[in-house]
């Protein structure tokens, strides 16, 4: 569907737009590509000039790989667009959609390679021992860095979750 789209003038507008209005995508997009050229290998396992997300990078790799990464792109609009539809059929039948907020993510994620400084990379979160798991739980997910700076955590963590809103 992608490629029969791709040569309309209007299809590259929209996903332009859904670009500037998800500020977010671009940087996913690229983190998605980037695990596709190192065989989803854990970030940190990159070759080096690919270990950072820089601005730099971020413009070198869409010239690098335009394709790839708008075909990501386009991947996130339609599920966009999809759950749009959908969470208005649901609010027709009066069925509210919801949710677990995520308050961790994976440290092998875009957040984690992107800003990397807001979490604690030497660490994960999980649960004590308790009645259902005598040893506790390793989740595997990356703790926020508050020693870091506050204000970025906060923010990284409101943008992520503002996402629900729409649904």
């Amino acid at each position: 569907l992608y490629e029969q789209k791709k040569p309309s003038e209007d299809f590259r507008n929209q996903l332009a737009l859904f670009r500037k209005d998800h500020p977010w995508v671009f940087p996913y997009a690229c983190f998605k590509t980037l695990k596709a050229k190192f065989n989803n290998l854990p970030w940190w396992q990159w070759d080096d000039p690919y270990k950072k997300s820089t601005p730099e990078l971020l413009a070198n790799l869409e010239l690098s790989f335009f394709d790839a990464i708008q075909l990501e792109i386009f991947i996130q609009m339609s599920c966009f667009q999809q759950l749009a539809r959908a969470s208005q059929e649901a609010e027709k039948l009066k069925v509210f959609l919801c949710c677990d907020l995520p308050h961790f993510c994976q440290l092998d994620s875009t957040e984690g390679w992107s800003h990397s400084s807001l979490f604690l990379l030497n660490s994960t979160a999980g649960a004590p021992p308790d009645a259902f798991s005598t040893e506790g739980q390793n989740w595997n997910l990356a703790p926020w860095n508050w020693d870091a700076n506050p204000g970025d955590v906060l923010k990284l963590w409101q943008d992520r979750n503002s996402l629900f809103a729409s649904y």
